[in-house]
């Protein structure tokens, strides 16, 4: 079952990848607020049953023109009382000369 758990979603990824991605030109273009929240299901012997939360949101020509702001979120729960948060702020330059990545986490694994 895990396996083709796996295959679907690789098989989605590979979709998305070659089919979904706009250009650079029409993202800097668009210059709209895009956010996307997902919800997912997971099952490992070692944490039982997880539930999670995916947010992104992304900004555009926050600073200067061309420039943009990503934000990513995650909060996880187990079977087994324990919990992760995760939040990804990037920021990048148009030329791609200048990018920052910072990660903050918080977990209660025991």
């Amino acid at each position: 079952m895990i396996k083709s758990f796996l295959i679907v979603i690789i098989v989605a990824l590979l979709i998305t990848i070659l089919f979904c991605n706009p250009t650079e030109d029409e993202i800097i273009s668009s210059k709209k607020t895009e956010r996307a929240v997902l919800p997912y299901v997971l099952y490992t012997s070692e944490t039982g049953f997880m539930i999670g939360i995916l947010g992104s949101m992304s900004l555009y020509n926050v600073f200067q023109d061309g420039n943009n702001w990503i934000i990513l979120g995650t909060a996880q729960y187990t079977q087994k009382k324990q919990t992760a948060m995760n939040l990804l702020p990037i920021y990048e330059t148009k030329d791609k000369t200048f990018q920052t990545n910072l990660d903050f986490g918080y977990k209660y694994w025991p």
